[in-house]
């Protein structure tokens, strides 16, 4: 079983670079010339430590729906499952309302990076008209 003093390196929900050391999370504040990384506390102001059952359904759910942006053809499940067979921590702490936030978020973000219909006829005939890349 890992130490609570562990610490590992997750995404935000924004796609920002977190540090959870000690279940506080930290933000990169600034990259120095001497290409040391400044971190910043990143949580209310309170300071108070964050649970364990609200930090591993976040690490799960942030690398599930980039795994969801990849594997597009992949159905949502089978991601969950696949994340939760290679994380054993994940298997206990997960609950079905979880499981379901986690379905819903990479749904969510599938359609967000879905491209835009055309609103005019003239943006319809560009489309047409250039090369595929």
């Amino acid at each position: 079983m890992a130490s609570e003093c562990d610490t590992s390196v997750v995404y935000s929900q924004q796609g920002n670079v977190l540090l959870v050391k000690s279940n506080y999370k930290f933000t990169k504040y600034t990259e120095l010339i001497s290409v040391e990384i400044g971190w910043k506390w990143a949580g209310t102001h309170t300071h108070e430590s964050i649970d364990t059952n609200i930090i591993v359904p976040q690490k799960i759910s942030n690398g599930i729906k980039r795994k969801g942006l990849d594997y597009i053809t992949d159905r949502p499940s089978k991601l969950i499952k696949l994340e939760i067979a290679n994380n054993v921590e994940a298997a206990s702490t997960l609950t079905c309302k979880d499981t379901k936030l986690i379905r819903d978020s990479i749904s969510r973000e599938r359609l967000r990076n879905l491209p835009k219909f055309p609103k005019s006829i003239s943006e319809y005939m560009n489309i047409l008209i250039t090369p595929c890349r």
